[in-house]
Order: C-alpha cells, then sequence, then structure tokens
C-alpha cells in the first residue's frame, strides 16, 4: 500500500525539525544542522529529501530557503484522513470497528464517544 503522506525515518526527522523550528530555515543551516547530529550528508542530499517533501506539498522552498507547509497537526490530520479513505472506504464506523477489534467498550468510553460524535455531528 503506498500512501501519500507515509515518510520515512529521515523524511519524518526533517519535518519534525521544520514544525520544532516554526520558521524558515536556510537550506545551508538545515544540512549543518543534520551534519551536527551524525548525519554526514552533502547538499544533494538534503535536496533529495527536501524535494519529496516539496511533491508531498509538506514544504515550501524559495531558493535556499525552506519551511514546513504546515503544521504537526496539519499533517497528522492528512495522515489520518488518507489512512480511512484507503483502508476503510472512509467510514468511520468500519474504522472503529477494527481499532476495537469488535470487543465491547465500556459505559465510560460509550459515554466519551457519545460525546465525541456529538461534537462532531453536522447539523
Amino acid at each position: 500500500m503506498n500512501l501519500k503522506y507515509s515518510l520515512s525515518d529521515t523524511e519524518q526527522e526533517i519535518m519534525e525539525v521544520l514544525w520544532e523550528k516554526g520558521d524558515s530555515i536556510k537550506t545551508r543551516q538545515l544540512l549543518e544542522l543534520f551534519n551536527e547530529r551524525g548525519k554526514d550528508w552533502k547538499r544533494q542530499t538534503l535536496n533529495t529529501f527536501l524535494s519529496r517533501l516539496d511533491e508531498m506539498g509538506l514544504v515550501t522552498r524559495t531558493r535556499s530557503i525552506v519551511s514546513a507547509a504546515g503544521t504537526r497537526t496539519d499533517f497528522k490530520k492528512l495522515q489520518g484522513e488518507e489512512l480511512l479513505e484507503k483502508l476503510y472506504d472512509g467510514s468511520l464506523s468500519s474504522f472503529c470497528m477494527a481499532l476495537s477489534g469488535r470487543n465491547s467498550i465500556t459505559a465510560e468510553e460509550k459515554k466519551k464517544l457519545d460525546a465525541l460524535i456529538d461534537e462532531m455531528t453536522q447539523e
């Protein structure tokens, strides 16, 4: 299964740095940061990863400056939506059934889920 928003460990690490930074950074500075972390990357190696992230729409690049295109929360939402659509045909109930293993839930869990459903229900 090939999910668009599935990241390699290295791509995830780059995104984590960009999210933590919260601002634009020069690719030279990003390369230095990863070299300090023990990555022996050349500029082209970093550019390859950034190109992949750019193709996914996760980073914006202008000349030698890069930044995250959205927040970590935005990304997790995209991943969740993609997974739900791909594996469960967009059915939240099918996902919940699979997640619970079709086991029964406690009254407290039902109460929390009911409240969540009420909150999410579109009028």
